[in-house]
């Protein structure tokens, strides 16, 4: 077996771990990584077209509705680049990103704090490493986190509620905004055009941290 090196951890890392070990080890350890299926790639896809729309909005200054048809040529552009096929999927990329536009309504670029921003977090003797889709600010006391979802199925309640991905990015938020006093957390599941929002207290936090270094 290879020796293993944790340069950092991640969610997708942790996640991996705690579904299966041994996937852990063939994949992270052995170096045996397998082609990633349509589902995974059909995400990030969409996430990269929604990364984009939206830094486009930011960086023009925009205030209004995100154009349709603009994330309509660059879900083409990425799924070209890609090596997508297959007319009913492309045609479930189209209805997402349609739908997104909607959801979202007008956006004004001063409400937008990043998008696909990264974040390391020191735990115990580790470093997490990751990135958040998106980052709003709601008024001067509160920010908004989003996570883009492509999943076919919601989560329930418990799930959102206690999911580790979104309490390490509120960590994350508030180490990168120190001035911020409360911190919304969402999962937007794009096939259902519904947003699963959820909280932390402050033991539920000191909770995942030592989970983290637990596992």
């Amino acid at each position: 077996m290879a020796e293993f090196t944790n340069a950092h951890l991640s969610y997708s890392r942790l996640s991996r771990f705690e579904q299966c070990p041994l996937s852990f080890r063939f994949h992270y350890v052995d170096g045996l990584q397998a082609e990633p299926g349509l589902p995974l790639r059909f995400g990030k896809a969409i996430h990269a077209v929604l990364e984009v729309l939206v830094r486009e909005h930011m960086e023009q200054e925009r205030a209004g509705p995100l154009s349709e048809d603009r994330a309509l040529e660059l879900w083409q552009e990425v799924w070209s680049r890609e090596g997508l096929t297959g007319v009913d999927v492309f045609g479930e990329g189209v209805e997402i990103l349609q739908q997104f536009c909607r959801d979202q309504g007008a956006l004004d670029h001063h409400d937008v704090l990043a998008v696909e921003k990264e974040f390391r977090l020191g735990v115990g003797p580790f470093t997490v490493l990751g990135f958040i889709d998106r980052i709003d600010r709601v008024d001067d006391e509160t920010i908004q986190v989003w996570d883009y979802k492509s999943n076919r199925q919601l989560f329930t309640r418990a799930e959102v509620d206690s999911s580790l991905q979104l309490s390490l990015y509120e960590l994350a938020v508030r180490q990168l905004w120190p001035w911020v006093k409360h911190v919304k957390l969402g999962f937007w599941m794009l096939r259902h055009g519904v947003r699963q929002e959820t909280a932390r207290t402050e033991e539920q936090i000191k909770v995942a941290l030592r989970y983290v270094e637990a596992v």
